[in-house]
């Protein structure tokens, strides 16, 4: 019975070690194969892990990382404050970036910097306080949205183009026919004016009147179009509908 016993109590141990031995196996795959990179510190900063992602997005070798502070992979400006920042955490327990995603400032080894999505997380190991940084490289997000924003300037100037298309095309109708009509009646007028006979100058008189109203016309349609193209209600007004033939008549009449 002891030495069933002995067996047994070894069997549960040996089964333990292995599901232990299993686990760390799992974790360490996730580790290594994890889309983002993961960085492992301690309470003084110093880095104890590094995976690979971390490697490629930093391009640092694990061993030149390991041991080092990891103000290393931070411009300047966040390096300096850094350690200030993780002393203030552990002696007043305030969190500014622990279990707080941020967008942040990276520096990779040959010296550019470039956006990142930072989430640390924090974890005792007996007395030892250690933190962990799961890092997302936006680079190519920050590209993606750049584009984005270029092509939707690109697409409003494009609309800008043809609604200034239409527009000119609308003023270039509207005005055409009473220009064509000023034009007309300077050259009754011209005629007329040559005339000997003094009726004929009198009537010439009363066409460069209609050359007038002709050209005021076509001034008033330009501002009635800019009226129309900028954003108010519109305002409606009775209009003398015989006076409306009258006018398109005496278009018509000069074709």
């Amino acid at each position: 019975k002891t030495t069933e016993s002995l067996y047994l109590s070894f069997s549960r141990q040996h089964e333990t070690l292995f599901m232990i031995h299993a686990e760390e196996k799992i974790l360490q795959t996730i580790y290594d194969t994890s889309p983002e990179a993961i960085i492992v510190i301690d309470e003084k900063g110093s880095v104890q892990s590094f995976n690979r992602m971390a490697a490629r997005i930093f391009g640092y070798a694990a061993d030149e990382v390991r041991g080092q502070n990891i103000k290393m992979l931070m411009p300047p400006y966040f390096a300096d404050r850094h350690d200030g920042f993780l002393e203030r955490y552990l002696t007043t327990g305030e969190k500014r970036i622990i279990g707080i995603g941020r967008i942040v400032t990276g520096q990779r080894k040959n010296g550019t910097t470039f956006p990142i999505e930072l989430a640390v997380g924090e974890a005792r190991i007996g007395e030892r306080r250690v933190f962990t940084g799961f890092i997302r490289d936006l680079t190519e997000h920050q590209q993606v949205e750049q584009r984005v924003q270029e092509l939707q300037a690109e697409l409003i100037h494009a609309s800008r183009l043809a609604s200034l298309g239409e527009i000119s095309s609308m003023i270039a109708h509207e005005t055409n026919q009473p220009l064509s009509a000023a034009g007309t009646y300077l050259d009754v007028a011209r005629e007329l004016l040559a005339s000997p006979r003094a009726e004929d100058r009198e009537r010439g008189v009363k066409t460069l009147d209609q050359v007038q109203a002709q050209i005021r016309r076509a001034g008033d349609t330009i501002r009635r179009i800019r009226e129309f193209a900028q954003k108010k209600t519109p305002e409606l007004t009775l209009e003398d509908v015989n006076r409306l033939i009258e006018e398109a008549n005496g278009i018509a009449a000069i074709g």
